[in-house]
């Protein structure tokens, strides 16, 4: 008969799991310290239990917790690390201590404990990215004789008891390798053990001598009364000014509690929280994005949780129902400060809503309890000033607005004020225009770039004819710009002419002015794409624009009665470059030729000098005669 299968233990290369660790779970060999302080700190909370649960009083003295760490120095020739927890004993260390991924964190009834958040054999050996050999000493608080492990990161280990006792507790000594030694070295150590443990539940020292300053501080972030300095040091350090308010977090069922700081400045939206996260007061994260929600990124806070699960390097947490918990819970607070604060209308809210309106914004148009609370607090820019929304509602029954800044461009100077028009053109706007409708009842429509110039009013009938062959000069004069030139009396006498033009034409100028930006082989691409743009339906004829004329306007007038055809036409495609400035659009390297063609040959006309470069027949043209519409030049 064959032989039955024997099983047999997976055989671990302690090499490549160091490797393993470095590279891939890691971040780096700086966290072997964080692991050292988590087993400690992990130590004396079993310590702590055991002895309540020995003697069967649950408030009984407790353990005071001490972490000692000595720092690496070339006259002893290593470092120590020691902790007064519960030990171990030669049992538990030939099992955790040689075994990766094995744990001591369970309760009387085997059972492993949520609340210590340590793996000893995983954390000890990260302590391998930075010694080739490790040396543990133990005295279990249980009893039994003290037990020396030695552990070599060539795979190999020794176990045995020692004679005399020692306090309990546990002391990890570590030979530094030949690239370890600033990581083990005073300034690092310090440096590493006040941001992973400056708020652990136990006293860490660093240095020989047990009584020197601890490196340990109050969680001022936990405190029902924090101290205003920490409070305030510890904003500086989160937000790099002191915040407009703070915001109280708590979420019970996951022991989660901390503050959230209101920037006094608005980030780039969608920028990460940056949230400090402590689980047990360790530090896992300086920059945890997934504990808020991410319309929460005007704050920055510092949080610490009791039970968030963290991922097995302990530099983040598990994306789990816990976390999403957590994170709703959190976001509901934020969101009730601010209804709070707007109900109130107090200081706090008018400094967040000057500097945060993009955030309230983007939190309104998700949550139709919040938008009926603060949405008339916000303000939109509109033809007759940027205005509040509650400004807005009061005054007017309906509101048009323009889906992008160029359009508003185009038409706010020449609305109307009795019917001003929205720009829609910034983030959230236009959502938050139409969201309007719905919770108001008011009429929200878009505005036609091209029909505004037909609701403009014509001139009187006492100018048509003057106004009628206006128009007809300076289309043709702009002929060649696919512009065609109206007269309208539009409100007010500031404003000599405005440009305008559907969004085609637009985006047809943007692809000009970066093919006259690109090289000869891009050019050839965006030649391509504009005769495939040509051939799609409707393309058959030009973008439309219009250069509209104001006949309110004194300049306008008199540039319908100059009788030189060259004067007038400079006038006019001076008109055309100056309104397309005053829409805001950049002028293409024709249209910037044409600007400086134009003022430099009426300047030296109004210097006696004359143009020199026209035909005679271009020069003076009969003022009756293109007034009766006969004259093209």
């Amino acid at each position: 008969m064959p032989d039955s299968p024997q099983s047999a233990p997976f055989q671990v290369d302690l090499r490549g799991v160091v490797n393993l660790l470095s590279r891939h779970i890691y971040s780096g060999p700086r966290v072997y310290l964080r692991e050292l302080l988590q087993n400690g700190v992990d130590a004396i909370s079993a310590r702590r239990e055991y002895e309540q649960t020995r003697t069967g009083q649950t408030n009984s003295p407790k353990t005071t917790g001490l972490i000692q760490i000595i720092p690496f120095s070339p006259e002893t020739g290593r470092f120590e690390f020691t902790d007064n927890g519960i030990g171990l004993t030669q049992e538990e260390a030939a099992e955790l201590l040689s075994t990766v991924g094995a744990t001591s964190k369970r309760d009387i009834l085997d059972f492993p404990r949520e609340d210590y958040l340590g793996q000893f054999g995983i954390g000890l050996l990260s302590c391998f990215m930075v010694a080739d050999e490790i040396r543990v000493v133990s005295q279990s608080a249980r009893g039994g004789r003290a037990i020396e492990w030695i552990g070599s990161a060539s795979g190999s280990f020794t176990i045995r008891e020692l004679d005399r006792p020692y306090p309990p507790g546990t002391t990890v000594y570590l030979q530094p390798r030949f690239d370890g030694t600033e990581l083990l070295s005073s300034k690092t150590v310090t440096e590493l053990a006040t941001n992973f443990g400056e708020y652990l539940p136990v006293r860490v020292v660093v240095g020989s001598q047990r009584s020197a300053p601890a490196i340990n501080r109050p969680a001022v972030f936990l405190q029902a009364d924090p101290d205003p300095d920490e409070l305030s040091r510890l904003s500086l350090e989160l937000a790099g000014q002191a915040p407009l308010a703070t915001i109280p977090l708590d979420y019970p069922q996951t022991g989660t509690r901390g503050l959230a700081f209101v920037l006094p400045f608005s980030p780039t939206p969608g920028a990460n929280q940056s949230t400090r996260l402590y689980l047990g007061r360790m530090l896992v994260s300086a920059r945890a994005d997934r504990i808020l929600p991410e319309w929460a990124f005007f704050v920055r806070a510092c949080l610490n949780s009791t039970g968030l699960s963290p991922t097995a390097s302990r530099e983040d947490i598990v994306e789990d129902y816990k976390l999403e918990l957590t994170r709703d819970a959190l976001g509901q607070s934020i969101r009730d400060w601010l209804v709070n604060q707007a109900t109130r209308q107090t200081s706090a809210f008018k400094d967040f809503l000057a500097v945060h309106q993009l955030a309230l914004k983007q939190m309104v148009l998700h949550d139709d309890d919040l938008a009926k609370m603060v949405t008339g607090y916000l303000t939109l820019e509109t033809s007759i000033g940027r205005k509040r929304i509650d400004w807005l509602l009061e005054r007017y029954e309906s509101l048009r607005y323009t889906e992008t800044t160029d359009e508003f461009r185009q038409v706010a100077g020449i609305g109307r004020p009795g019917d001003p028009i929205v720009n829609g053109g910034y983030l959230w706007d236009t959502e938050l225009v139409l969201s309007l409708g719905g919770l108001y009842g008011i009429s929200v429509t878009a505005v036609d770039v091209l029909g505004e110039v037909e609701q403009l009013d014509p001139p009187a009938p006492e100018d048509q004819a003057e106004a009628s062959a206006l128009e007809k000069r300076a289309s043709a004069v702009l002929a060649d710009r696919d512009c065609e030139a109206v007269v309208r009396s539009m409100s007010g006498p500031s404003l000599p002419a405005w440009f305008v033009a559907d969004p085609e034409l637009f985006r047809r100028l943007d692809r000009n002015r970066a093919r006259e930006a690109s090289s000869p082989l891009w050019q050839s691409v965006l030649d391509i794409t504009e005769q495939a743009i040509a051939t799609l339906p409707g393309r058959d004829r030009p973008a439309a624009s219009r250069l509209c004329l104001n006949w309110n306007n004194a300049a306008i007038r008199a540039v319908a009665r100059i009788a030189d055809g060259i004067v007038l036409k400079r006038c006019v495609q001076l008109l055309y470059a100056q309104a397309q400035l005053a829409s805001h659009r950049p002028l293409s390297g024709d249209d910037r030729d044409l600007l400086a063609t134009s003022l430099t040959e009426l300047i030296m006309m109004s210097a006696g000098a004359g143009p020199s470069r026209l035909p005679p027949n271009e020069r003076n043209t009969n003022r009756a005669d293109w007034a009766n519409g006969e004259d093209t030049a």
